[in-house]
């Protein structure tokens, strides 16, 4: 093969690859706007309570939401609890869901340790694997913060001082 065959050879393999790159990372934006705009309103969320009945928290709620997605033995979360419970009254009329894809009996254990049973603002409830997914809940603690309107005013992923998610509402 000649020479100027093996560099247009190249060349056109080369410019495949970018178009082929070019494409994917088009699509992999697109999927993100979408979910994007997709989670800009709060959807309705089937979730359990801790005693195991079925019922649609938002239809509950007429103010703020903050939803914070947690897993009960994660550190970060258990210091979120921590914080958020120590400064409830700070949140207002906000209804606090918090929402996680584990066991009831965990779950119910870490409403009581953290005093968020307690607060008649917050509710800890059990969410299907493929409502997390849905909402796009990956990592832990999530908090998603909806306004009456239900349309996201804000997101967190990691610990988030009580003050923060408040200035939020």
């Amino acid at each position: 093969m000649s020479r100027p065959l093996r560099y247009g050879a190249a060349v056109l393999v080369l410019a495949a690859l970018a178009v082929g790159v070019g494409w994917a990372f088009r699509a992999k934006l697109s999927q993100r706007r979408e979910r994007t705009q997709r989670l800009a309103t709060l959807p309705p969320l089937p979730a359990r309570r801790l005693d195991g009945s079925a019922f649609l928290p938002l239809t509950e709620a007429t103010g703020p939401i903050v939803l914070i997605y947690f897993e009960p033995d994660c550190d970060h979360c258990q210091r979120q609890a921590t914080e958020v419970s120590r400064h409830a009254a700070e949140f207002g009329a906000a209804r606090l869901l918090w929402l996680s894809k584990d066991s009831l009996p965990a779950l119910r254990q870490f409403a009581q340790r953290y005093g968020l049973a307690r607060q008649p603002t917050m509710q800890v409830a059990q969410i299907r694997p493929e409502t997390a997914q849905k909402l796009g809940l990956f990592s832990v603690p999530d908090i998603r913060i909806y306004g009456p309107d239900r349309q996201l005013r804000c997101r967190y992923q990691g610990e988030t001082s009580a003050a923060a998610i408040s200035r939020a509402l």
